[in-house]
């Protein structure tokens, strides 16, 4: 008599440890400080990349980082803005666009550099003690 194997087949599992979506009670805490755009790509993010954004969200004070804010905004008299994030149809991927359209962006961008329209400020985080100012490099004015 012969034995018979029976393979069973069992739906697939979550994708990655956070499953399909973000960590419920990290999405309600973003959200509780407006940053729940920080899950905008989760979707678009592999199993590692998601764990990474975790991670660091979890790493993150985010009652410090809003003190910190509204005291170096409030102090410069300037009124905290309502930040929205932009409409899904106004975002493009690069590697999503046509060859064509990256080489007219490209040459977009040299002629107006050139023509000293456009320039880019890159400045890492922290303090901008090195650069003479005791604020964080956030808070510089943009008309350097």
């Amino acid at each position: 008599m012969k034995e018979e194997m029976v393979v069973g087949l069992s739906a697939p599992g979550p994708v990655g440890r956070w499953g399909a979506a973000p960590p419920q009670a990290m999405l309600e805490r973003m959200k509780d400080y407006g940053q729940e755009g920080a899950f905008a790509l989760w979707d678009d993010l592999s199993p590692e990349d998601r764990e990474l954004l975790v991670r660091d969200i979890e790493s993150l004070d985010l009652s410090r980082i809003d003190r910190i804010i509204r005291r170096s905004l409030g102090s410069q008299g300037i009124p905290l803005p309502a930040v929205e994030p932009v409409p899904e149809s106004s975002v493009s991927k690069v590697e999503d666009r046509s060859p064509e359209d990256k080489e007219r962006w490209w040459k977009k961008g040299l002629k107006a550099i050139s023509e000293g329209k456009l320039a880019v400020v890159l400045l890492a985080g922290g303090q901008g003690t090195r650069l003479g100012s005791s604020d964080p490099k956030g808070c510089f004015s943009k008309l350097l």
